[in-house]
Formats: C-alpha cells, sequence, structure tokens
C-alpha cells in the first residue's frame, strides 16, 4: 500500500493520536498488564487482527513519509524481557528489520481496545434495599422453543479444525493468544481445502483473537456439532 492509500476513517499523518509503538505503547501496556510477556502478546494479537490501526515513518528520498502497515501477519515481532532499550525489541519483515520507535499506532484505539477486551470495570455502588415480603410461588410452563439452533459457521468448523489438528479434542479457553497464533498458522492451508473439501476454497481472512475465543466456547458448549474432516 503506497503513501496514497490512506484510509478515509484513519486520522491525518500528523495527528497527535498516532504514538509511537516504543515507548508509548509498550510503556502503556506495562503499567495495565500482569506481565510484560501477556501485554505484548495482547498487542501483537491486536496488530495481526487489524483492531489495531498502525503506520510506518521512513524517510525517502530525504523527505519522512508515513505508510500503512497492514502485514502483521507476515512480521516477526520477538521482544527480550526485561525490555531496557530500543534493541530489545526486534521487528523484522523478511529480511527488512523494522524499528518499533518508528512504528505508530492510533493511541485511543488502543485505550478503547483495552477496555473493550482487558480490563473489567469496577462494580458500581447499590443502594441498601429493603427486601419485600416473598410472595407466593407460581409455576409457569416455559414454551417449547420450535426455532433450531443454527449450526456452525463455515470459519468457525475451520478455526475448531485447526485446534483439533494441532491439540486433539481436549482444549480449553486459556491462552487465546496462544491458540490464535495456531490458527493464523495453519489458515492458509485450511481455506484452500475446509475440512479436507477443496470445493469449499475460500479466500476468508484471518480470524481475530475474538473470534477464536467465541469459537472455542461455542466448540466446549457443543462439540458434536462441529463435523470432523474428511
Amino acid at each position: 500500500m503506497s503513501e496514497c492509500d490512506w484510509p478515509p476513517d484513519w486520522p491525518p499523518r500528523n495527528s497527535s493520536d498516532w504514538r509511537p509503538l516504543y515507548p508509548d505503547a509498550i510503556k502503556f501496556l506495562w503499567e495495565r498488564f500482569a506481565s510484560a510477556e501477556t501485554g505484548c502478546d495482547w498487542l501483537y494479537a491486536v496488530l495481526v487482527s487489524g483492531d489495531l490501526p498502525s503506520i510506518q515513518e521512513e524517510v525517502v528520498e530525504g523527505r519522512v513519509v508515513h505508510r500503512p502497515l497492514r502485514c502483521w501477519g507476515k512480521i516477526d515481532f520477538k521482544v527480550s524481557f526485561p525490555i531496557h532499550a530500543l534493541h530489545d525489541i526486534e521487528i523484522t519483515l523478511g529480511l527488512k528489520s523494522l524499528y518499533a520507535d518508528k512504528i505508530l499506532v492510533l493511541w485511543s484505539k488502543l485505550g478503547r481496545l483495552y477496555e473493550l477486551t482487558v480490563a473489567q470495570p469496577e462494580p458500581a455502588a447499590q443502594p441498601e434495599l429493603v427486601e419485600p415480603e416473598p410472595e407466593p410461588e407460581i409455576e409457569i410452563e416455559q414454551p417449547t422453543s420450535l426455532e433450531p439452533e443454527q449450526p456452525p459457521t463455515l470459519r468457525q468448523q475451520m478455526i475448531i479444525a485447526i485446534l483439533r489438528d494441532a491439540l486433539g479434542d481436549n482444549f480449553t479457553t486459556d491462552d487465546i493468544i496462544g491458540k490464535t497464533k495456531i490458527v493464523e498458522k495453519g489458515w492458509d492451508a485450511e481455506r484452500k481445502a475446509p475440512l479436507g473439501d477443496a470445493s469449499r476454497r475460500n479466500d476468508y481472512s484471518v480470524p481475530s483473537y475474538k473470534t477464536v475465543g467465541y469459537t472455542i466456547e461455542d466448540y466446549l458448549r457443543r462439540p458434536l456439532v462441529y463435523p470432523r474432516r474428511r
């Protein structure tokens, strides 16, 4: 993507809402996650999924340009802990090195993603209530639902097929970031022949960690509706 192909819903290149990956975004996560490793895993996941917009700052022919960075699925992101300086963060795209202080992320979006997916709001103080006199219980017959539960989508079936290949049948929602990485690695091969059926080839994008999470929850609730490979 060239510098001209700027998404219309993004702020301008010179907006103060663009802040560097290091130190700003890394420090933001240090202060909120129990461990730096967990924070960096979460950061990499939202970058790969595209939920967190990012741009790369480069100097081309003597002028500074900013280009959207949308290939995180191909980027190798390694961090040496504890992080003391810029060189502790190694980011490479093929043979090209990228630098964390020249990669900018959308600061307001980073905060919203953290609040939506990680932070737990504190419960509001409840007023003290006087308990009313108990009323006699009346049994009400619940109507039987006539609408059958929807089967899992092909995308969900593909996610579970990849996880079954790697982990067997007994996996849980623990370490969603790690399981999302397993799905990412197997996604290109899976979409060419979903569940072993090449006639269902598709161009589905790599699912986000949120999609992987709720798909695993659905699988654990009703594993028998997820078909196995042919």
